[in-house]
């Protein structure tokens, strides 16, 4: 059993309240309820048995778990809920096709991202590859190509004819 002190301890990021980030949150939540051995709570056909005490102790933990990450928007409007079978089918209903509404607003990241706007080449490869892995949830993997990585960093290199320094490459980063 959970004390108090770990109840109100966030696991992993808050869900959104627009969802941009429900996939990793899922997928974050279902972790740590499978590491608690409570995955099976959120299954399609999950019905709280009532009468085993356990069982019932199971579900309400996974409730703590889901709840606790959620906006405090959803959070009430989840707060009566007892089952987190209905939680989790809920959320995905709302934000199970976020990937669609973010395409846009990925694509244009991955349109405006340029080498010569980072101080170093680490900085730059840590914003592409949040790219890049943001580009793969909505299922533009066709775009996360090696070929359009190197493309897209040679591409956007400064040249001569601007002020702007080359970014250095951190050594000690590919050496140790």
């Amino acid at each position: 059993m959970a004390s108090s002190s770990e109840i109100g301890k966030l696991e992993f990021e808050r869900l959104s309240i627009h969802g941009e980030n429900y996939e990793i949150w899922k997928s974050r939540c279902f972790n740590v309820l499978a590491s608690k051995q409570l995955d099976d709570t959120i299954a399609e056909d999950y019905v709280v048995d009532d009468a085993d005490a356990k069982a019932r102790a199971q579900a309400f933990e996974a409730l703590v778990i889901i709840t606790k990450h959620l906006p405090p928007a959803l959070y009430k409007r989840f707060r009566t809920a007892n089952n987190p079978s209905t939680i989790w089918k809920d959320l995905k209903t709302l934000y199970g096709n976020i990937e669609k509404l973010l395409q846009p607003t990925t694509i244009e990241a991955w349109n405006q991202i340029r080498f010569l706007d980072f101080k170093t080449a680490q900085e730059f490869d840590i914003a592409l590859q949040d790219c890049v892995a943001d580009l793969e949830a909505c299922g533009l993997e066709v775009i996360c190509t090696d070929t359009f990585k190197i493309d897209k960093t040679l591409n956007t290199f400064p040249d001569e004819k601007t002020n702007n320094p080359t970014p250095q490459v951190d050594t000690k980063t590919f050496y140790t």
